[in-house]
């Protein structure tokens, strides 16, 4: 995931690489997304052309915000809008953390450099939601299967 993202509110921009253990939540994260998670909402308007993480956002950003430590590691949640709608994601420090990214880009390997106003904001709700327990589970489902398949190799 690399990709530059420099805020208009920031007089410099922003690093562009989470850590090693925050790409790898990352991804892990974006593994489990499937149309069933998605708001109702966007499951209307979701068909098979919308890129893999379109319409993830809000609880892909918050599974990453609570299994990462949320406020007390320092994360925070970020909101801005495009259009008539709004996109989630987190940031530490200097580093923007956004596990749909991808669905902006034409080619998700390309170096992107995008202006925009954001708010900081917390997420709707204290504890997980639904959907981000899901992903949450499914994550943790998922490495605990990889760990017993690389204990049993």
């Amino acid at each position: 995931m690399n990709y530059k993202l420099k805020l208009n509110s920031m007089s410099r921009p922003l690093s562009t690489q989470p850590t090693l253990s925050e790409s790898r939540l990352i991804q892990d994260i974006q593994s489990v997304l499937t149309p069933d998670l998605l708001h109702p909402t966007y499951l209307r308007q979701w068909n098979s052309n919308r890129p893999v993480y379109w319409g993830h956002c809000y609880a892909a950003s918050e599974a990453l915000f609570h299994m990462l430590g949320g406020k007390k590691a320092g994360y925070t949640s970020h909101c801005i809008r495009i259009d008539s709608s709004t996109h989630w994601f987190l940031r530490h420090k200097d580093t923007i953390l956004d596990p749909t990214y991808e669905q902006f880009c034409l080619n998700p390997h390309a170096r992107v450099i995008i202006s925009i106003t954001h708010i900081t904001t917390a997420f709707l709700t204290a504890l997980p939601s639904k959907r981000a327990l899901e992903i949450i589970q499914r994550v943790k489902k998922m490495r605990a299967t990889l760990n017993r398949y690389r204990t049993v190799r």
